[in-house]
């Protein structure tokens, strides 16, 4: 192999294209789910929703990782949830953090801190709420992208 082949291997971004298979097993072993956006039963079928769009952030950190209605991710797309959806959707979203949290290890909370800079300590979902409105918030005024209200 010539060394510029090397070179051009090496300097190679990996496709981290929607990895969604842990998220996916994770909520495939659950008796019941709601989507996290309209709360609707999807139990029968889901799409695994990006918090922050992939298309804005490139992220599949499992916080970002959520249950979402079909025809529900497919009218949020890539747009940011409005914080007024967020925040009545506070309580779906830190169920499926601990959900999530309990099934995979360390996973979680190495992103976790990764996003927000918290520790496995006792109340870890009031702070990772907050920056996660935080980084949505940041990331609609950075990007200027449409709100989406649910």
């Amino acid at each position: 192999m010539k060394s510029s082949e090397v070179i051009d291997l090496l300097i190679q971004r990996p496709d981290a294209k929607r990895d969604t298979a842990v998220s996916r097993d994770i909520f495939d072993s659950q008796d019941s789910l709601e989507c996290v956006w309209s709360g609707k039963d999807i139990r029968k079928g889901y799409d695994v929703d990006h918090v922050i769009p992939y298309s804005l952030w490139r992220n599949n950190d499992l916080w970002n990782l959520l249950p979402s209605h079909p025809v529900v991710n497919n009218k949020k797309r890539d747009r940011l949830p409005s914080r007024e959806l967020i925040g009545k959707r506070r309580d779906v979203m830190v169920h499926y953090w601990r959900l999530i949290n309990e099934s995979s290890g360390e996973r979680f909370f190495r992103e976790v801190q990764r996003v927000a800079g918290i520790q496995r300590n006792g109340n870890w979902e009031v702070p990772l709420f907050n920056a996660i409105v935080e980084a949505v918030e940041f990331t609609a005024l950075q990007r200027g992208v449409e709100r989406w209200g649910g």
